[in-house]
């Protein structure tokens, strides 16, 4: 059991240090956002809202902007790399699906098995 945990809280810090060691972007305020996202990415209190007033980003355009320079809406950025490091933990722990859901930043378990059912067609246990 002691195992496991460590195993998991490994897995765990292995995804925060690659989502934040990958490339930046050409956007300076894109860049301060993305760069934002990554080092806040599982804390579940992330909000485009609240991302944009710690970026010092407020013009409407915010969104065409990083679908420019990320290839993603700001959400779907968010959710993918969640959902990606969430893939990971059920892979390679042993964790609950909901330990996994609130470590990846998802408020709920049912949140995270929903957005994960759209995403990958199957559900986080089928995943395993």
């Amino acid at each position: 059991m002691e195992h496991d945990q460590e195993n998991f809280e490994n897995t765990l810090k292995e995804q925060k240090a690659q989502v934040r060691a990958r490339g930046e972007v050409n956007n300076k305020n894109i860049d301060r956002a993305v760069r934002c996202i990554r080092n806040n990415l599982f804390n579940n209190k992330l909000a485009i809202s609240r991302l944009k007033e710690r970026c010092g980003i407020s013009d409407g355009s915010f969104a065409t902007k990083f679908v420019k320079a990320t290839g993603q809406y700001p959400k779907d950025f968010i959710l993918s790399h969640r959902i990606e490091a969430a893939k990971q933990l059920l892979k390679e722990t042993n964790a609950t699906i909901t330990l996994i859901a609130i470590s990846v930043g998802f408020n709920s378990r049912s949140a995270f098995c929903k957005t994960f059912k759209n995403r990958e067609s199957i559900n986080p246990s089928e995943w395993r």
